[in-house]
């Protein structure tokens, strides 16, 4: 199965076993246009890297996922959740 073959060369930390319930899900890429509109980026960081990390957690005081009836207090819980803003430069 070529999903398992590339799986395979992920580096080991990268790596998880297909149908596995741990929270991993793959999907289409044209399955996720039609249903997303953002996307939020993750970096592990080697620890030799310079760099600057944020963490976030949901808890008792937010929610996860995105609001789905759009009205209050969905939409001031959602609001709650950590957020972070970044910029990705295309260097010429």
């Amino acid at each position: 199965m070529l999903l398992q073959a590339y799986i395979d060369k992920l580096d080991p930390d990268e790596r998880f076993i297909l149908n596995e319930d741990d929270g991993t899900f793959l999907m289409c890429f044209s399955d996720w246009r039609v249903l997303f509109n953002n996307v939020n980026i993750a970096l592990d960081f080697p620890e030799l890297w310079t760099g600057v990390r944020f963490q976030g957690k949901w808890d008792e005081f937010c929610c996860g996922g995105t609001p789905v009836n759009g009205k209050e207090p969905m939409l001031t819980e959602w609001a709650r959740n950590p957020q972070y803003l970044i910029e990705v430069l295309k260097v010429p």
